[in-house]
């Protein structure tokens, strides 16, 4: 703790020195350097090393991850042979085969093994299968009995929860001496939340629909009430009447008794409500409910007055004595269910006691949950205590920034940091958080008890939170929606049944739904929750574990991001299956699976920094900055609870997002919309990571050993102090070389040192690069074995540059590899035995020979040209994976494309043959397997097209970088020795006859004429028809003719047109689906076509059919619609138009609706959910937990000009991952739209219609009044300017839309306003709305952190809060901008005249909808900025006032105390917590009293 307090000191002083060579770095004025010293280089380098050699091993099981999908095909023996593991690996049920409902039983031999399963649960020792007698019979009974009132009396002290400031708990000892007797304690931390789950939207859907349909089961519904009476005997006595009413109910179920239909059925619908008494239960239940929920240890005493009373009247003594046995029993022809069904009666006695038993250890478990969520939000929300209330204190996070509506860069509108003196004050304020007075920042400690879950707070006392209380509510309701369904859809199967049967006693038995045993159905509901739960549990806690050695703040806010989804996380239940067993038991598997896999790789991870750290601590590190902590491997006693940090362990968050994304591109691959196909591609994919991570390879292992040897061995490059000595000699050498003094001296040992950070990043990056390199060139193997290809088209034949001769060089090589098939002399059949670097197939000798296994071979490397070498290097290598990477992707996707467009030729086929009867079947079946014989070599000849050979791609740029140096070397004399080339990945095509570009396709509205069956010319400068989806062959051949530039040219403008066209229409037909009855993601195949699937109040297809033919109108107003870049252009901001208009209709006028009417459950859900949607659908950075840990340094923004500028390797690996590129990297549109709705009910969804509804209508008034619009920017931010649906690729990208700004200021209004919308230019209408929805989404943003700063929450729990919010909005920022707004206009007198009297938000007469958001912005901002500079005052205030009594001192001794912090109070309870109580007494009881000393004995 010394050492990381030290450590910590160290770092904030030297942050505080540097802080203005940052300053001066970010202005670019003065010298940055003069302040830096060696030992800041030193520390940092080592603390690099460390952590570059930390992430290896889990980024190497990443990339294997992230491929799963590409080697993906479709299998049918595979799929089966999954769903047979799938039903092997799942546990069996208590009663039944799990996969229908269960029924009724009263025969021994059928219920024999329940009850067995019944008796090992509760530890009973009985033997069931020696029963045979009634007399057996009895005996069990009387057993069960005994237990029955032991267990039933502890269960109903367990659900007993008294306040936890009451005062009869301060006189007792509740909630201090086990875990039985728990205190209810308030969850005060709700509000504070930062972290909000992401939901699967199909689930909550289907959840949603249940509860609007309110359909629960009377029956099922009163037997789970019944299970909360407290009454023992009333309890026990009605489950002895409900024995003989099921052994009745099976005796009129024999057809051989013959009564009447009619009377069956009045007997049936009376039995359970005469069993049960619904109105006493239910007001029983009550009472008992208020009274458990408060009353303490107190209440003993008149709860055994009450079961005394009952007991009296149950008793009876000719039962007891026939259970002793003392009298003999009834006559046979007895009805008494303890003599003629003892063990039917020990079965529902046991199973009574089973569901409340695991009915409070799920209550236990959800209070463990929301434990872990009080932790959380304690430490990410850095609650502090001020005035009696908490209140947060932390930094705004990246995620949080882009849930409110940002870019995801952290530290946005609602940091502090203006008020400190230097960025390190504030860091150093934000983290003292832990440190503040008053405040209960102890976490809870846990204990496990058989099936139970008990939670300990800092106290000791065994507390029960209030928020599980409801947890449980919640969930009991939920699962009896659940059963419900499944009994009513039981009962219409066999109500179908019935009606074809010939047995008419069958129908109302049938309907009525009597031979379902609820109680069965209830036990199979808590037994799956309850093992979902526990399950669910411990892989929560792996990723908890990682949550505790996590650092960094953004870390650790990723991996709770990650836990939050676990513990929110339910069971995908098919509501089509005939019962939920079954999915539960997948559920289960699957989070079995996971749980091992994430263990086994934190394990690994653990046990490999722990012999990392015993390599690189020695015993001369005598301080060790900038190194982890050291690992002792052995403790004697370790009573202060230290532990060994490992931060590394933070990318669990990354496997965890790894398997969410290769899950998701398998299901769009396979096209898996039901809930079943969905979890078994999950189950697959867990099992095949599981096989991955047991049999994955080192990191170089297809390599020589020779490159092992030199790059990828840790022996040397990644010991930091060997590394940080290779430094030190050099320096030293220099000195002893140049008597230098001073600065230059210091400059020099830290430019050694800067070479020494550039070599050691260098070297990771083409480390990683050479191990996906190695991965993506096996599944390239594999892709050319399965369409009939070798090895050889992977390498290239390496050759010397200075020896070889000048080639003549082909016109254009063959780019498809079937034009070679008949004739393959081109090429070459060289394969290597190991795989080599990239470098080394163009020189082997001179930049190629590289070595970082020794400090001479390192010391080599220590100059400018070595270091050039090595980017080259790596450039080459970075260009080989992404050839790679397009090959297989290529191959991957047109697989898929083609196995679709099987699927859809086999499905139109066999609707043909349904709708023929008539027709032979051999004849069918014989024409089917020609087609098939047919279908198959045509799809591969198609496939073989698409095969990519990485030679043929190589060969003839490498002949051409030959060349070139050939000419040099001739022109210089033969003197060049060492070339420097960046090999880029170009294609040459060849030559084939351009087609016919000469068709006229401009709109004539005399004439009609049919477009043509081509997307684009042949040249790529023309569109010809939009609406066309060619094949994929024939995308392969496109532009194959042109040269490489205006080919590139021309794919770029063809991306454009079908990236943003493919998302209009995704968007499109997902806001069609919004309105949607049921779930359409969940639709089986085979089904009816998409369009009967959409809403019409939603658009449907008409609504689809008038947006495209809108796109096409636009088109056709352009300057020149036949023009590819105009019309990207103009699909690009439609695109991000579509998607703001949602944007706004979400975060604005959806949530503001349901404020006005009060729906807060709405709000809320619509709240939660898009904070983890929308910024999906936005250009938000797209981190992950690697690039977090290598920031761009803030101020700067990680896509600014200047960031990717100074740094763009952090800016890019920010901005896109670790992994930038995806097997399907389509947008999940659909899938973020519908999570928004998810949870809302069918009333609620039209009022959602109607709020984006008016979002359509104020885009039209904009439109109307012909003004423009834009957001609101900081004057000379370039960084600022929107760009047209183009990346920001540097400072020419924004050079380039500043020249585009300042034209569109330079051209006059009257140019755009215009009589008609239509006749405006169609690109500048969507620049202007565009910009409008960006200045809503401005104002919304700002509107939220200003009720955050007013009224103190950013979200409103109750409608008194937002119309408080209304009342002080209203009179400080609406009418005051309206006002001004309205004086400018000059109708300042007409507009106070409007808003006399009125409550209303009314606009001014005539004022556009651009000026009043303007106009309310700038007002916002005003505020923010008056805000600030009050803060600023208030902070200059304080030190004023410590200088000034400073001053008026009168003694001469220094005044510390004035400027010194206040001391940490901690508020610890007087009575020790339960824990050390137990180990006090563990060690005093093993210990040894002699000569007033106390020894404890070591136990063996």
């Amino acid at each position: 703790m010394s050492r990381l307090t030290s450590a910590y000191e160290d770092a904030v002083q030297r942050a505080r020195r540097l802080s203005a060579s940052r300053e001066k770095i970010l202005t670019g004025r003065g010298d940055a350097s003069s302040l830096l010293t060696r030992d800041d280089v030193v520390i940092y380098l080592q603390w690099l090393v460390c952590h570059l050699h930390s992430v290896l091993n889990i980024h190497n099981f990443l990339r294997v991850l992230h491929y799963i999908p590409v080697s993906e095909r479709k299998s049918k023996a595979s799929q089966l042979t999954v769903a047979k593991d799938l039903k092997e690996t799942l546990h069996p049920t208590q009663h039944a085969d799990g996969v229908s409902v269960p029924l009724h039983t009263v025969h021994l031999e059928e219920f024999l093994p329940e009850l067995q399963s019944l008796i090992t649960y509760f530890h009973l020792s009985y033997d069931t299968e020696k029963i045979s007698t009634t007399a057996d019979e009895m005996e069990l009974f009387s057993m069960v009995w005994r237990e029955f009132r032991t267990i039933f009396r502890r269960q109903e002290q367990e659900k007993t929860f008294p306040q936890y400031d009451g005062t009869d708990v301060k006189a007792s000892q509740w909630g201090r001496t086990s875990g039985s007797m728990a205190l209810k304690k308030e969850a005060s931390w709700i509000p504070f939340i930062q972290v909000k789950p992401k939901r699967d939207p199909s689930q909550q859907k289907l959840v949603t629909k249940l509860k609007e349909k309110k359909s629960v089961d009377e029956l099922l519904k009163m037997h789970s009430r019944f299970l909360q009476v407290p009454d023992l005997h009333h309890v026990a006595a009605t489950l002895k009447e409900h024995a003989v009413h099921v052994g009745d109910l099976q005796s009129a179920m024999n057809p051989s008794v013959s009564n009447s239909s009619e009377t069956q059925q009045q007997n049936i619908s009376k039995i359970w409500t005469r069993v049960y008494n619904p109105a006493s239960l239910t007001q029983e239940t009550r009472i008992h409910s208020s009274r458990s929920r408060d009353r303490g240890g107190c209440d003993k005493k008149s709860s055994k007055g009450q079961t005394s009373g009952t007991t009296h009247e149950s008793y009876s003594l000719e039962d007891s004595l026939q259970l002793l046995g003392l009298i003999d029993g009834p006559d046979v022809g007895t009805s008494d269910p303890i003599i003629t069904r003892g063990a039917y009666l020990s079965l529902i006695y046991l199973r009574h006691l089973k569901i409340r038993q695991l009915q409070r250890s799920s209550l236990g478990m959800l209070n463990y949950l929301r434990s872990v969520e009080r932790t959380l939000t304690f430490d990410l929300a850095g609650l502090q205590l001020e005035e009696g209330e908490l209140c947060s204190t932390a930094e705004e996070t990246g995620w949080m920034n882009a849930a409110r509506g940002g870019r995801g860069e952290a530290g946005g509108l609602g940091s502090l940091q203006y008020s400190h003196n230097t960025p390190v004050d504030y860091k150093v304020h934000c983290s003292e958080f832990m440190e503040f007075a008053d405040v209960e920042n102890l976490h809870d400690f846990y204990r496990t008890e058989e099936h139970f879950i008990h939670t300990q707070d800092q106290r000791g006392f065994y507390i029960m939170y209030d928020a599980a209380l409801r947890d449980l509510e919640e969930l009991e309701n939920e699962l009896l929606l659940v059963g419900s369904h499944f009994i009513q859809r039981n009962t219409m199967k066999q109500t179908g049944i019935a009606e074809r049967g010939s047995t008419s006693t069958a129908e109302p038995r049938s309907r009525a739904g009597t031979s379902v045993d609820r109680v069965a159905v209830l036990l199979d509901l808590w037994t799956c929750e309850t093992e979902f739960l526990g399950n669910k549990i411990e892989l929560l806690n792996c990723y908890y574990e990682a949550y505790q050695h996590a650092a960094g703040t953004e870390e650790r806010f990723a991996l709770a991001r990650v836990i939050t989804d676990i513990m929110h996380s339910r069971p995908h239940l098919d509501l089509n299956q005939d019962y939920f067993v079954q999915a539960y038991r997948d559920e289960v598997c699957c989070l079995q699976t996971h749980q091992q896999l994430i263990k086994d790789v934190l394990d690994n991870q653990i046990e490999k920094q722990r012999q990392y750290l015993q390599r690189i601590w020695r015993s001369d590190s005598i301080h060790g900055y900038g190194l982890p902590p050291n690992y002792v491997p052995k403790h004697l006693a370790s009573l202060g609870g230290s532990r060994h940090v490992h931060p590394s362990l933070c990318l669990a968050s990354a496997v965890y997002h790894g398997l969410v994304q290769a899950h998701t591109e398998l299901c769009e691959l396979h096209r898996a919309t039901s809930v079943t196909d969905r979890l078994i591609l999950r189950q697959k994919l867990l099992q095949l990571a599981l096989q991955s991570w047991n049999s994955l390879a080192s990191p170089g292992a297809s390599y020589s050993s020779q490159i092992q040897k030199d790059l990828f061995s840790d022996v040397f490059f990644e010991d930091p102090i060997l590394v940080q000595n290779v430094g030190i000699s050099l320096v030293r050498s220099a000195e002893e070389k140049n008597v230098k003094q001073g600065r230059e001296k210091q400059s020099d040992a830290v430019e050694t040192f800067s070479k020494l950070l550039e070599l050691v990043t260098i070297r990771h990056r083409l480390l990683e690069s050479a191990s996906e390199t190695a991965h993506l060139a096996q599944l390239y193997r594999n892709v050319a074995s399965d369409l009939g290809f070798d090895d050889f088209h992977l390498y290239m034949r390496p050759l010397q540059f200075e020896v070889a001769e000048q080639t003549v060089q082909p016109e254009q090589r063959p780019v498809f590899i079937t034009a070679i098939l008949e004739d393959d002399s081109c090429v070459d059949r060289f394969t290597p035995p190991h795989l080599p670097l990239s470098i080394q197939e163009l020189d082997e000798n001179q930049i190629g020979r590289f070595s970082f296994s020794s400090e001479a071979a390192v010391v080599h490397l220590m100059n400018k040209q070595s270091i050039e070498n090595l980017q080259v290097t790596l450039a080459c290598q970075v260009t080989q994976k992404n050839a790679l990477i397009s090959a297989v992707k290529l191959a991957c996707l047109c697989y898929w494309a083609e196995e679709a467009e099987e699927s859809l030729h086999r499905d139109e086929h066999m609707n043909r043959f349904e709708s023929k009867p008539g027709s032979k079947t051999d004849k069918s079946n014989s024409s089917l397997s020609k087609s098939s014989a047919r279908t198959t070599t045509s799809t591969k000849e198609r496939l073989m097209e698409a095969f990519v050979s990485i030679q043929l791609e190589k060969v003839g740029l490498r002949d051409e970088m030959l060349n070139s140096f050939m000419k040099k070397k001739q022109a210089v004399g033969g003197l060049i020795k060492t070339p420097s080339y960046f090999m880029s990945s170009r294609v040459s095509r060849p030559k084939t006859p351009e087609p016919d570009s000469g068709v006229d396709c401009r709109p004539d509205p005399r004439t009609f004429q049919c477009r043509p069956q081509q997307f684009l010319s042949a040249d790529g400068k023309a569109l010809f028809n939009l609406w066309y989806i060619p094949h994929f062959s024939e995308v392969l051949r496109m532009f194959r003719t042109m040269e490489v530039s205006a080919s590139a040219a021309a794919l770029d403008h063809t991306l454009q047109i079908v990236s943003a066209l493919h998302d209009i229409i995704y968007y499109l037909v997902s806001f069609s689906r919004l309105g949607n009855v049921d779930d359409t993601c969940s639709r089986r195949r085979g089904q009816k076509a998409a369009g009967s699937h959409l809403a019409a109040d939603w658009g449907g297809s008409e609504g689809i059919g008038a947006e495209l033919l809108e796109i096409q109108r636009q088109v056709d107003c352009l300057s020149d619609p036949s023009s590819p870049e105009s019309v990207g252009r103009l699909l690009q901001l439609r695109r991000q138009v579509v998607l703001l208009q949602f944007d706004a209709a979400v975060r604005h006028l959806i949530r503001e609706a349901f404020l006005s009417s009060g729906d807060m459950f709405s709000y809320l859900t619509v709240s939660d959910n898009m904070a983890t949607a929308l910024p999906l659908l936005s250009n938000i950075n797209h981190t992950d937990v690697f690039s977090l840990t290598l920031p761009v340094p803030p101020p700067l923004e990680t896509k600014a000009c200047q960031a990717q500028t100074m740094y763009p390797w952090r800016s890019f690996i920010t901005c896109h991952g670790l992994i930038p590129l995806h097997v399907w990297d389509i947008p999940p549109i659909e899938h973020c739209m519908q999570l928004c709705l998810s949870g809302l009910s069918d009333r609620s969804r039209l009022q959602a219609n109607a709020a984006i509804l008016g979002v359509s209508l104020l885009m039209e008034d904009v439109l109307t009044s012909g003004r423009e619009a834009e957001p609101v920017r900081l004057h000379g931010n370039r960084d600022d300017l929107p760009h047209d649906g183009k990346p920001n690729e540097g400072p020419k990208s924004c050079l380039e839309a500043e020249e585009e700004e300042k034209k569109k200021k330079t051209t006059p209004v009257s140019d755009f306003t215009d009589s008609s919308a239509h006749r405006q230019d169609p690109i500048r209408v969507q620049r202007v709305l565009r910009g409008f929805l960006l200045l809503m989404k401005q104002l919304q943003v700002f509107k939220e952190n200003w009720a955050l700063r007013r009224v103190g929450a950013e979200t409103f729990s109750t409608p008194g809060l937002y119309q408080q919010f209304i009342k002080l909005y209203r009179a400080e920022i609406f009418y005051p901008s309206m006002r001004a707004l309205a004086q400018q206009m000059g109708k300042e007198r007409e507009y106070e005249v409007l808003i006399s009297g009125s409550q209303s938000l009314l606009n001014p007469p005539g004022a556009s909808e651009v000026d009043v958001k303007a106009w309310q912005l700038h007002r916002l901002l005003e505020s923010v900025e008056c805000d600030m500079i009050r803060a600023v005052q208030r902070r200059i205030n304080r030190e004023l006032t410590l200088v000034v009594s400073e001053r008026t001192r009168q003694d001469t001794g220094l005044p510390t105390e004035l400027w010194k912090k206040s001391t940490v109070k901690y508020s610890l309870s007087p009575e020790r917590p339960q824990i050390v109580e137990s180990f006090i007494q563990q060690l005093v009881e093993g210990s040894e009293e002699a000569d007033g000393h106390v020894t404890a004995l070591q136990s063996k």
